[in-house]
């Protein structure tokens, strides 16, 4: 092992400390370059972009069948539902069809998780 560096005494001269105003105007190297960045961001497979135009058509699909004045009270009925499959699935009711579904849903979505990795 290193041994300890030693103490300084008070009789060294120390270097003044560096505002945090002169640092932030300091030139600093990063690892990488914010072009390279852009770059792997932009540099996909034509099925990552088909995965993301899907995502966005099923969003705004979802928003033009929510957008319905009539329909509130079957989304809270809808809400109340998950919220009971929810709380069976965690306080572990057993016979719960809810909770089962929710317990099925999570393990084939972690297990696609795993499996994709």
């Amino acid at each position: 092992q290193n041994p300890p560096p030693p103490l300084r005494t008070g009789s060294e001269t120390e270097e003044p400390l560096e505002k945090a105003s002169q640092w932030a105007r300091a030139p600093h190297e990063w690892i990488t370059q914010r072009v390279d960045i852009v770059r792997g961001f932009v540099a996909s497979d034509l099925s990552d972009y088909v995965m993301r135009f899907s995502m966005l058509l099923l969003g705004a699909y979802t928003l033009y069948l929510a957008w319905c004045e009539s329909c509130k009270a079957d989304y809270l009925a809808y809400l109340a539902g998950v919220g009971e499959a929810l709380l069976d699935f965690v306080t572990l009711t057993r016979g719960s069809l809810s909770g089962a579904t929710v317990a099925v849903c999570l393990s084939v979505w972690l297990l696609t998780v795993r499996w994709m990795r």
